[in-house]
């Protein structure tokens, strides 16, 4: 009897459900979606310093952006150096944050930040770079910024994206 009463209140309960439809997720923020910047950055010191790079949504619709990009440091000629990469690792210069989606509405903002050590010492491999390539989402193109002031030995770090702009302390 109990498991009668089971059976027609678990068929009643399944015939009452409404099909759930798919939600439309916002897609990935492909480089042509993305206005760049580059704020001042933080003060650096002893050899560190962090570069900010800022993305802003210039579409009509929401993109987002997650986890740590793509960075690359390239030559005069826009090919890899291949430097080390540490990504959303602790730096000198910021923390390391959870990695989230960034949802990107029209007109809002996100930013990373780059460390970087330019103190050349014995065993260090350094680098002066003519451009940094950060590719927002893994399918899409490089946004491309002119960096021939950046001189990086050993090692960048890389954050997380983080929603908004960037302010400095």
């Amino acid at each position: 009897m109990l498991l009668v009463l089971f059976v027609l209140c678990s068929s009643l309960r399944s015939g009452s459900q409404q099909p759930k439809h798919a939600v439309d997720e916002p897609k990935g923020c492909d480089s042509e979606l993305l206005k760049t910047s580059v704020p001042e950055p933080p003060d650096g010191g002893l050899g560190h310093y962090a570069y900010v790079y800022q993305v802003t949504n210039s579409s009509q619709q929401t993109c987002t952006l997650s986890g740590v990009a793509r960075v690359r440091l390239l030559d005069e000629h826009r090919r890899d150096l291949h430097m080390s990469i540490c990504s959303n690792c602790d730096d000198y210069m910021f923390a390391s944050r959870p990695s989230e989606v960034v949802p990107l509405r029209p007109g809002r903002s996100a930013h990373l930040m780059v460390g970087v050590h330019i103190i050349d010492a014995p065993g260090h491999h350094c680098v002066t770079s003519s451009w940094l390539a950060i590719f927002p989402v893994k399918s899409s193109e490089a946004l491309l910024f002119k960096a021939s002031w950046m001189t990086v030995c050993d090692t960048i770090t890389v954050s997380a994206w983080r929603a908004g702009i960037y302010e400095k302390p």
